[in-house]
């Protein structure tokens, strides 16, 4: 398994994911103009998640947990459930992410917290029931609860796209 960076510039993308790539900036753009302008990660009230349809179909929301793999998916949108292979509602990150990812997912899942700024992972693995050749980018970005302090957290607001590049290689 090979993955980038934790730290991805996206307009330094390799991968073809031209669908996912419009989605995460969407997905970021939204969050970047809910931020408080002394950089305070937004909160669920300033997001607005339940009024934007076309967000809340390719973006997550995680209740963030003491460890990271055991946060909890509270929001997943419609075209996401595709891409988890089912639907991660109340199911934790480390039950719904591949074993070979799950690591760097959490660091940048962490790392997003704790720096109060969006942070992209990519990266690939075989996804365990055919052993197609899979390639992902995410984008997590923290959010606060509504009585969480200015940097508390209790929440990551984000996106995940995947594509099978096994046929290609055929």
């Amino acid at each position: 398994m090979s993955t980038a960076p934790a730290d991805t510039d996206l307009s330094n993308n390799i991968l073809p994911f031209p669908q996912e790539r419009r989605a995460g900036w969407r997905v970021q753009d939204h969050w970047e103009r809910a931020r408080r302008d002394d950089a305070t990660p937004p909160s669920l009230g300033e997001l607005d998640l339940g009024h934007n349809a076309a967000l809340e179909d390719v973006s997550f929301l995680l209740r963030e947990d003491e460890r990271i793999e055991e946060s909890v998916f509270v929001l997943c949108g419609s075209a996401l459930i595709p891409a988890f292979d089912l639907d991660p509602v109340g199911r934790s990150l480390g039950d719904v992410m591949p074993p070979e990812i799950l690591q760097n997912i959490a660091r940048a899942s962490e790392q997003a917290r704790v720096e109060g700024r969006p942070v992209t992972c990519e990266g690939r693995y075989e996804r365990a029931r055919d052993g197609a050749d899979i390639r992902f980018r995410s984008v997590f970005m923290p959010a606060r609860s509504a009585n969480s302090g200015p940097h508390g957290g209790g929440y990551i607001y984000g996106t995940f796209g995947r594509r099978d590049f096994t046929e290609r290689a055929a």
